[in-house]
């Protein structure tokens, strides 16, 4: 199990990455829905009006760039922990190792992860849904939560007992 745990690290890494590709969030208003990725929202307005209808006036789309663009390290930092867990894995399968060091940062990078899930699921689960429309998330948000459970797990099973080769 402990030369496994790396490569759980890993699965899980890369599933944190997944999910900036896959839909962040799913908005329905007015009969339309829309589904937006986290990689849709840091390239900008552009990117987004091929998920969503075009944006109706000037000052709409001026406003949406506006918030895109205060938000855009937001979306990267909350896929960042797989970022760092991808990188601690692929060391770790590179030198056929996965010390205590690099477990207990994986261990911490997925307890992040996890807890980026619970935050933002609970902000989504007391938002509901408006008069207007309503809005949830989507899968690469639940990504976020399989990257958590696999590299907090194997960090911790590495930190235990780990892998010297």
């Amino acid at each position: 199990m402990v030369k496994a745990a790396k490569f759980l690290v890993l699965i899980g890494a890369i599933a944190g990455l997944a999910g900036f590709f896959l839909p962040f969030i799913s908005v329905e208003s007015q009969g339309a829905s829309a589904s937006v990725s986290a990689f849709q929202g840091v390239r900008g307005v552009a990117a987004l009006e091929k998920g969503v209808d075009a944006v109706p006036d000037a000052q709409a789309r001026k406003d949406l760039d506006d918030i895109l663009t205060k938000v855009k390290g937001f979306l990267y930092g909350i896929y960042a922990p797989s970022l760092v867990m991808l990188l601690f894995a692929l060391i770790g399968v590179i030198k056929g190792k996965f010390g205590r060091g690099f477990a207990v940062l994986s261990l911490l990078m997925g307890g992040l992860s996890l807890g980026v899930w619970v935050l933002i699921s609970s902000v989504a689960s007391e938002a509901g849904s408006g008069t207007e429309g309503s809005a949830a998330i989507g899968m690469g948000i639940h990504m976020l939560a399989i990257a958590g459970a696999l590299g907090g797990f194997g960090g911790l099973v590495n930190t235990v007992k780990p892998d010297h080769g």
